[in-house]
């Protein structure tokens, strides 16, 4: 039996509604490290991550953003990797302090793995490989794009944000296993 077209229209906007409604809920803005942010080591919250601290050529170091005001932002999503790479790594990024999220660009899993010798980042979740010295690319696995990187300064001794990501962090599949 055919619906009348007031049927229909109600029935639209009710789905509209719902749908604007649930998103509002379900998607609020992840707490993304800012300017002026400064980092602690996860594993020590409580400390400001040094840039004598970064060591060139040796493993990332996972970090969470702290505001000016020092208040932690505490969504993984703002989780990100620190390194410095070899002054023999190829390429103009040698020797840098370097950061991108840690937050994998296939499903949102924490890129917590590092492949030394190869010099990558790895996701255990399902073996998506990243290139710190060529920003991040995507080298192996089913990431759909690259680590996002953000920029990083010195500042009398401390590590600071300097900039925003230079593209939205986060998983792009919907995956979450």
């Amino acid at each position: 039996m055919p619906c009348s077209r007031r049927t229909l229209l109600q029935t639209s906007l009710g789905c509209t509604v719902m749908a604007k409604t649930a998103g509002a809920m379900d998607f609020a803005a992840p707490d993304w490290a800012e300017p002026g942010d400064r980092l602690s080591p996860a594993d020590h919250p409580t400390e400001t991550l040094r840039a004598r601290d970064i060591i060139a050529g040796a493993p990332p170091i996972l970090v969470s953003p702290r505001k000016p005001d020092g208040e932690l932002r505490g969504s993984r999503f703002s989780q990100l990797l620190i390194l410095r790479l070899a002054p023999t790594a190829n390429g103009p990024s040698s020797g840098r302090l370097l950061g991108y999220t840690a937050i994998c660009s296939h499903a949102g899993c924490v890129v917590s793995s590092w492949i030394p010798g190869l010099n990558l980042f790895l996701c255990p979740c399902h073996g998506s490989e990243y290139d710190p010295a060529r920003h991040g690319a995507v080298v192996g696995g089913p990431a759909p794009a690259p680590l996002p990187s953000i920029p990083l300064q010195d500042v009398s001794g401390l590590v600071e944000v300097a900039g925003h990501f230079s593209a939205r962090p986060g998983g792009r599949t919907g995956r979450t296993d």
